[in-house]
């Protein structure tokens, strides 16, 4: 019953910063979206991104600094596994040329920072770790680390993988994070946002296919920055590994077939070089340490949904929910058991907003649906009241579809 309680509270608390109508988040004609676009959008892996700035000075202070980090990173997983966010680690940078040498990284699907994030407000904290020594930390942190600010970006395009291989390394620390701080020249913001996602995506999904120590790519959107050695208007974020080196040779022939297909590609569009519409400014980082994704609400929900599922009408008739870790197929039968109608599948992403498990499917004609979904006591919950193209329905939010599992 709490459960269910917590459902109707955390929906008048939903963000929408991730749920823009699916329409505008594609550049498509009016018409059918394809399947794969759609399911493209079904992997997008965060909405929104935080990177907060900080300048460490001497070893000692780095040593404390990083005793610290790790004393409360218990507290950060405990968070991340709650809900708070998906991930929360800190990357050391290679050089401080602008200014600072760590940066701590965030990603959630929501705007709005939970785990005590903002000024005046108490995280979530485990029965392990007391309120009192988190205060105690957190003002030890003070003394042995300057912050510079933060970065909040919001995703718009990315790579995408084969989820049944996981190219992430097993130890994290062989993660590399290459950040490109994109600031656009005057009047070209439109026409390099449009070259990074219709060029410049499709290179780096090839490297991804071709490059076993190539992870992701990211483009992103900066929406918030009071960082003062910063003023970018995009990001790219590269995630690498260092654990697996190519072979000169190979190397060499990916990214001579890269350079060959951009190049062709910026030369269709009139475009010289990318100098012309934008300066780049790029900082590499090591993964130091951070929280481990496995545990987190919303990978465990995507593992708990995967199966089949029955809800059962009064009158005797039923649907039946299919989910893979990407896809929702319904087929609704009557009384009889017979078929009446049988949907393609389509596309679903799960989410967790403020700490509340959300889906959102995405429809051939463009629209979008989420709603509100939980796990109770081995039956899937799903309310009838969702948003419907970034708008709430006018259903009753105290009325859900109950789904049984089936074999």
């Amino acid at each position: 019953m709490k459960a269910m309680k917590a459902i109707l509270r955390n929906t008048s608390l939903l963000v929408l910063a991730g749920m823009i109508p699916f329409q505008s988040q594609l550049n498509s004609a009016d018409g059918e979206v394809p399947h794969e676009t759609r399911l493209k959008w079904a992997k997008k892996p965060y909405n929104i991104a935080r990177y907060y700035h900080f300048t460490v000075e001497n070893k000692e202070n780095e040593e404390a600094f990083l005793k610290l980090f790790r004393e409360r990173l218990a507290v950060r997983q405990y968070q991340a596994d709650n809900g708070k966010f998906q991930w929360f680690a800190l990357f050391k940078a290679r050089n401080s040329d602008y200014g600072s040498n760590y940066v701590i990284s965030i990603g959630m699907d929501e705007l709005r920072l939970g785990g005590g994030g903002q000024a005046g407000q108490k995280p979530d904290l485990p029965e392990s770790f007391s309120q009192s020594r988190w205060e105690e930390t957190w003002a030890e942190l003070q003394d042995v680390r300057t912050y510079d600010g933060v970065t909040t970006l919001n995703l718009r395009d990315f790579t995408t993988s084969d989820p049944s291989v996981s190219k992430w390394p097993d130890d994290p620390r062989d993660i590399v994070l290459t950040i490109d701080y994109m600031k656009a020249a005057p009047e070209k913001k439109t026409a390099y946002r449009d070259l990074e996602q219709e060029v410049f995506q499709k290179a780096w999904q090839e490297r991804l296919e071709l490059d076993p120590s190539f992870v992701h790519w990211g483009f992103l959107e900066v929406i918030g920055n009071d960082v003062p050695s910063l003023e970018p208007d995009y990001v790219t974020v590269n995630v690498s590994r260092s654990d697996v080196t190519l072979p000169k040779e190979r190397s060499d022939q990916i990214w001579g077939r890269l350079r060959e297909s951009v190049g062709k590609a910026l030369e269709e569009r009139g475009v010289k070089s990318m100098d012309d519409l934008r300066q780049m400014r790029s900082v590499t980082y090591d993964w130091i340490m951070g929280t481990e994704g496995a545990t987190t609400m919303k990978q465990v929900a995507k593992k708990e949904i995967v199966g089949s599922w029955i809800h059962r009408n009064k009158d005797g008739s039923f649907r039946k929910k299919v989910i893979t870790p990407f896809t929702e197929q319904l087929t609704f039968y009557n009384a009889k058991g017979k078929i009446v109608q049988k949907r393609e599948p389509i596309p679903l992403r799960i989410e967790v907003i403020d700490q509340q498990k959300r889906f959102t499917a995405y429809f051939a004609d463009g629209s979008t649906w989420n709603a509100a979904i939980d796990l109770i006591d081995g039956k899937l919950y799903e309310q009838h009241r969702a948003i419907l193209n970034g708008k709430w329905t006018e259903s009753n939010p105290r009325v859900y579809w109950v789904y049984d599992r089936s074999e």
